[in-house]
């Protein structure tokens, strides 16, 4: 397009000059009236934005051809090992290669300001929001997901969703995929908490695709008071107990009581604790699940 646009502009040029000449040479013989200064700049005009209009054109052509801001990225070890431009990584089918149960790691924490900071505390470390390198190149994966200007599309929702290996039901013995579900629970000094991870587990059908994260907010100097991370017996002793049993699938955030400041910022932390699971669950601390729900609450 550049090189078309290139010899147009040349022939225009051309053109232009020859009328010129051409005029200049009858004005010399005297047959050149008003018409012909007036005919060269209407020409000149028409060439200019002949010209123009070319120029637009190969810019419009020129950006729709490149790739987007979000769909490229640099990355080191290009051909040759020197580094380069690489196409960006594969998301498609991403939730179904993510590793479940996908905890988080306190290594990665990051520091917040506290909501109400005073002399006692004034930051809190926290979990990072889940967003996989992967999704990078896109503006991170809540600018893949529309940041709340849109709803998700099922497609994206299958991109990004993990997916557990269950019993199949047909009767062959084998292995079906189900899509994870994350269970975010914010307690404050509630004493009931232990129970409601307990009947998040012991009542789904399908406890294999379930995760749960606690945001368990206790006083640590009340040495009475029930910790929900903390099991009613040692797991040596009792290891069929849910918190034993499923200690893999479970994460707590444990915050002094005192510096708790209501529910909605438990769980903000909450959703710092996801991590990648296909369905979402807020839950009180307080709460007995029906059995089966997990398969309820999504069919």
């Amino acid at each position: 397009i550049v090189s078309q646009v290139r010899q147009a502009e040349r022939t225009a040029r051309t053109m232009v000059f020859k009328l010129n000449n051409s005029i200049l040479r009858k004005s010399a013989d005297g047959n050149c009236g008003s018409s012909y200064g007036m005919s060269l700049e209407r020409i000149l005009r028409y060439s200019m934005g002949a010209m123009f209009f070319l120029y637009l054109l190969v810019t419009a052509c020129t950006f729709l051809q490149l790739p987007g801001p979000l769909e490229t990225a640099l990355y080191p070890g290009g051909s040759g090992g020197d580094g380069g431009v690489l196409p960006p990584p594969r998301i498609e089918g991403y939730g179904r290669r993510t590793p479940f149960p996908n905890h988080v790691d306190p290594s990665t924490y990051e520091t917040i300001p506290h909501p109400a900071a005073g002399d006692a505390v004034s930051v809190l470390s926290v979990p990072p929001f889940w967003d996989p390198l992967e999704f990078g190149p896109r503006g991170g994966v809540r600018e893949y997901l529309g940041f709340g200007r849109r709803l998700m599309t099922p497609t994206e929702a299958r991109t990004i969703g993990s997916y557990a290996a269950v019993p199949s039901d047909d009767g062959s013995g084998g292995l079906a995929d189900l899509e994870t579900i994350f269970v975010a629970i914010a307690s404050y000094r509630d004493f009931q908490c232990r129970q409601t991870v307990g009947s998040v587990f012991s009542r789904a059908k399908y406890p294999q695709r379930v995760r749960v994260a606690v945001i368990d907010q206790y006083a640590y100097d009340d040495k009475n008071e029930p910790v929900c991370s903390k099991p009613e017996h040692p797991c040596s002793d009792r290891p069929d107990q849910v918190l034993c049993k499923y200690a893999s699938q479970i994460d707590f955030y444990p915050m002094e009581a005192k510096y708790a400041v209501g529910p909605v910022f438990a769980r903000h932390l909450g959703n710092r604790m996801y991590r990648g699971e296909y369905f979402v669950v807020q839950s009180d601390a307080h709460v007995d699940y029906i059995r089966d729900w997990d398969e309820s609450i999504v069919s």
